[in-house]
């Protein structure tokens, strides 16, 4: 009897050291996990500028001989992309370019991104009313033209500064071109502004 409560106290004792040492351990697995994570906390994420987006570029106009000249313009690389309708299609499918130069605006659309608009005429421009809106919400009315044998818009000149004053100051510049003659042909499309005023400074330069 008195070997079995000597055996007894003895496995006791050694169930009570090993609970304690693994209270301890636990004690100390939890002060390590703990000073981890307040090192882990206390680490400052590193700040990254989000990545600029690059829609435009800088290129010159060439010679006869296709060599660069000084004469510079800027355009969208990828273009963008839009809608159109008229008499027989609503909201079909529009591809669009701007080119900015020392003299002019120019839009190009392409109906089903592939046939640019065109004014085969000789002897009359087709005339457009545009109205341009910015991301603000405000909309300015401007005109243009496809001069006779061209293959796109030439926005006024008394017009041009404003386009390009929107296309610097603001983050997305959206037009609605409506054909004077037949008023059902419209075209609606926005343009990112993104780096233009970095690449229209310079080609000033």
């Amino acid at each position: 009897m008195k070997k079995f409560l000597m055996l007894f106290t003895v496995m006791m004792l050694c169930i009570s050291m090993c609970s304690c040492g693994k209270s301890e351990n636990a004690a100390n697995s939890g002060e390590t996990a703990v000073a981890e994570n307040a090192v882990e906390t206390t680490e400052t994420p590193m700040q990254t500028e989000p990545p600029v987006q690059k829609d435009w570029i800088l290129d010159y106009y060439v010679d006869d001989f296709n060599e660069p000249t000084s004469d510079w313009f800027v355009w969208l690389e990828n273009g963008a992309n839009g809608t159109f309708s008229n008499s027989a299609v609503t909201d079909a499918r529009l591809a669009v370019n701007l080119l900015v130069d020392k003299e002019s605006v120019d839009i190009f659309l392409l109906e089903y991104a592939q046939n640019y608009v065109k004014n085969n005429s000789s002897y009359r421009d087709i005339e457009y009313t545009i109205t341009m809106k910015t991301d603000d919400g405000a909309t300015q009315e401007l005109t243009g033209a496809i001069y006779c044998g061209n293959d796109r818009i030439t926005i006024d000149e008394k017009y041009r500064q404003t386009v390009i004053d929107a296309l610097c100051n603001f983050e997305k510049v959206s037009f609605f071109i409506m054909n004077n003659q037949f008023q059902t042909t419209t075209y609606l499309f926005s343009v990112p502004s993104s780096n233009f005023s970095e690449v229209y400074q310079q080609a000033q330069s």
